[in-house]
């Protein structure tokens, strides 16, 4: 990884005045957007033919696009026959894919492989001239006033391809200065995905690990079994009613007109255990309220369908949270825990039976906490439990120590996109020669 040293250099020598900034320096150049390499605007095949999609090209919506630098997976992808239909829209490893419509106005992302976007987003195929990987933070460095134009345009926010095209940025000439630039802040971007990627690989396990214990019985398969009403379960488990192990919407103490920690509906993760970003609120005496080793879970449509499920550890000490009317607050009782309850608020037979009891009008269905009173689930030996806690305890700590890590990150990665990009810090040439030796 690469880190500020002495040999980074502090510009001086003002020159006249460039854009905002007022500032000019030698070697630098304001470019419009157009200027960088070819600009494509993404198209999606028809949807009425399911042939046009499959499992070979990623296909990249605002959707895909979850505050990482790369695409290496999305929602959708293409078939070979839905890619012919918009081969003008195909674009190479490390195009800058950027979302130029609506409330997603101004995500950024890079291609890692062969690909295609639909129409909401506009993408530069970087030239020879320019390197992607600073080009791409040179636009994520202008992403805030991309969106405030966009915002000021239409009733719905969008910047079409001739508008997008004309955004300027402040480069260096020299593509070795753009690449030592490029260098300093992907070794921080890196550094993240890589714990991103641990994290997901952590969790998984610790998924598997459910699944094999407590829906499939595999390691107590060479003991006893006995008939229940879910089957034939290893013998000593009981079967029993959620609410005998779980309490659901548990009474927590919090005065209104209390600064606490808030958590929106947006920030619950669809795929990820942990919740990474809070603010402080002010408590209206309405909402969630919950602590450390609660589990949230998204009781409306489509949130419950798209995962939205949390465990809490983001906490201090007894510390009380609160949030959106919509979460359902899983909290565990003595005879379980917080950890398999959040597993099992993710297995498949769980959220099938959540979605199968929704209630309402059509798109404001929501799940009634009386419809657990009657969802069966096999409590295992209390010696299994422990040992499954002590395992994926250890898991969710490492995921937690690397997601502090990347908020640093993050927050290093911030404040030197604007001095760097700016030109306003600068950064030797040879940076890179001295970190290949």
């Amino acid at each position: 990884m690469i880190f500020l040293r002495a040999d980074i250099a502090w510009a001086g020598n003002k020159k006249g005045t460039w854009g905002r900034l007022g500032l000019s320096f030698e070697g630098w150049v304001e470019v419009e957007i157009a200027e960088l390499g070819r600009i494509v605007t993404g198209k999606t095949p028809s949807t009425k033919d399911s042939n046009n999609f499959g499992s070979k090209y990623p296909f990249i919506t605002p959707k895909d696009m979850k505050g990482q630098k790369y695409i290496r997976e999305t929602e959708r992808y293409l078939s070979e026959k839905g890619k012919k239909l918009v081969k003008n829209c195909i674009l190479p490893e490390n195009t800058v894919c950027i979302s130029c419509i609506g409330s997603d106005m101004g995500k950024i992302v890079m291609v890692t492989e062969q690909s295609v976007t639909n129409q909401q987003l506009n993408s530069i195929v970087v030239n020879e001239n320019n390197d992607p990987h600073f080009i791409y933070y040179a636009v994520l460095n202008i992403s805030d006033y991309l969106r405030s134009v966009g915002f000021q345009s239409t009733a719905v926010p969008i910047l079409n391809k001739t508008q997008f095209s004309k955004f300027k940025i402040y480069k260096p000439h020299d593509i070795e200065e753009q690449r030592a630039i490029a260098r300093i802040l992907s070794s921080l971007d890196d550094k993240m995905e890589l714990n991103n990627r641990m994290n997901k690989t952590l969790e998984e396990m610790a998924q598997a690990i459910f699944k094999s214990w407590f829906v499939d019985f595999e390691p107590f398969k060479d003991g006893e079994f006995e008939d229940s009403e879910l089957g034939r379960i290893p013998k000593g488990w009981r079967v029993v009613y959620l609410p005998e192990m779980i309490v659901i919407n548990p009474v927590r103490q919090l005065c209104k007109g209390t600064v606490a920690p808030y958590v929106e509906m947006k920030n619950i993760p669809d795929s990820y255990a942990r919740i990474k970003n809070w603010d402080y609120r002010e408590y209206k005496q309405s909402g969630a309220k919950f602590k450390n080793e609660d589990v949230l879970l998204a009781r409306i449509t489509p949130c419950l369908e798209n995962g939205k499920t949390a465990y809490v550890d983001f906490l201090a000490d007894r510390e009380i949270g609160w949030g959106s009317t919509e979460f359902i607050v899983l909290a565990p009782k003595e005879s379980t825990s917080g950890f398999f309850i959040y597993f099992l608020a993710r297995s498949e037979r769980f959220r099938d039976y959540a979605i199968a009891n929704m209630t309402g009008t059509s798109g404001r269905q929501r799940v009634p906490t009386s419809c657990f009173d009657s969802y069966k689930i096999t409590l295992p030996e209390k010696d299994v439990l422990d040992q499954f806690n002590q395992i994926v305890k250890s898991f969710f700590s490492v995921m937690k120590k690397n997601d502090l890590e990347s908020k640093i990150l993050t927050n290093l990665r911030d404040a030197l996109l604007p001095k760097l990009m700016s030109g306003e810090i600068r950064v030797p040439v040879d940076i890179l020669e001295k970190e290949a030796r």
